[in-house]
């Protein structure tokens, strides 16, 4: 219990899910927007039109019975659903960590460098499509899997004032001079993941908290790219139409998705003394974070027919993004 709560997303999604728990004898409303109590855009005691589709089966969501009062088949939502979306962001990045490994020219050892200071300006951006297969298990909890594929870009932009030479033997020896790396490093590859999502309500209003982990494998680097996102959402839901239901939110955006960075840089481009002690050719290598992790999102979605979703969402200050995406619900 004492390991749930040292992760904050962890922990509050804990307690929004037992508070829900205390009122299953409150109405549930099933959409994109989950659990709500007295729903007034679509009411729980409205029953199903002719053009309205059955769900595919009464097991889930669990307890949606119980907290309904109603048959599964009277439900305006459908349980299952699989998606498609396309996801972009781009925002800057700084390095905590750049080493520079050669072979010395004397000795034949390899040698280890680090800056003594570092200016920076890196960009990394990503494009992903993925496929999110999910479920209602319960009316107000959504859980879903992510298969997909991604190509990003890592443009890192450093200065490195004073190189710290580290020789076998010798320690640390400090050189007096400027490396510049400026790159443009481009990876791509398979994704999976999965996450959960949280959401309730009251009549026309809601809030969505999600959470999900993902992992990539890019083919172009050595290492796997782990990533964590958590988004606390909270909007309006609207029904211009008879078949027609539009749900408008803001919200914000946290993102955990620190990258490594690996490239080769001619030394005698920046030093001839330099190369003369670490050899002409060297790979840098060194893990970038987010310089901010948290961002700003405005979103909607458009649900037509019970069965078809178009969401749209996007985000702003500190990372710039764009969703899109289709569900088809069953």
């Amino acid at each position: 219990m004492k390991r749930l709560f040292k992760n904050r997303p962890t922990g509050i999604l804990f307690f929004i899910t037992a508070f829900c728990f205390i009122y299953l004898q409150l109405n549930a409303q099933q959409s994109g927007t989950g659990l709500l109590f007295n729903a007034s855009v679509f009411p729980s005691g409205k029953k199903a039109s002719s053009g309205q589709a059955k769900p595919l089966t009464d097991v889930f969501p669990l307890f949606g019975k119980k907290m309904s009062g109603k048959t599964m088949s009277n439900r305006i939502a459908l349980p299952f659903g699989a998606g498609v979306t396309g996801f972009y962001y781009g925002q800057r990045f700084a390095s905590d960590t750049l080493r520079l490994t050669s072979v010395s020219p004397i000795t034949g050892d390899t040698i280890y460098t680090r800056p003594d200071s570092l200016i920076q300006d890196t960009y990394a951006s990503e494009i992903r499509f993925s496929v999110k297969p999910n479920v209602w298990i319960l009316p107000f909890l959504n859980i879903y899997g992510i298969l997909g594929y991604t190509t990003g870009n890592i443009n890192p932009n450093l200065t490195a004032e004073g190189i710290i030479v580290k020789f076998p033997g010798l320690g640390d020896v400090p050189v007096d001079t400027t490396v510049e790396i400026k790159d443009d490093i481009h990876f791509a590859g398979p994704l999976y993941g999965g996450g959960v999502t949280f959401a309730t309500g009251y009549r026309q209003f809601f809030l969505v908290v999600d959470y999900n982990l993902t992992v990539t494998y890019p083919h172009d680097l050595d290492a796997k790219l782990v990533y964590n996102s958590f988004m606390p959402k909270a909007g309006v839901r609207l029904k211009p139409a008879e078949k027609l239901l539009v749900e408008v939110w803001g919200g914000a955006f946290w993102f955990s998705n620190s990258q490594t960075m690996q490239g080769k840089i001619t030394v005698s481009d920046f030093s001839e003394n330099l190369a003369e002690i670490i050899g002409d050719e060297a790979v840098y290598y060194g893990t970038i974070n987010p310089v901010h992790q948290w961002n700003l999102l405005l979103g909607g979605v458009v649900t037509l027919n019970n069965h078809h979703r178009l969401t749209v969402e996007a985000g702003f200050v500190h990372r710039k993004q764009l969703r899109l995406g289709y569900e088809f619900r069953f």
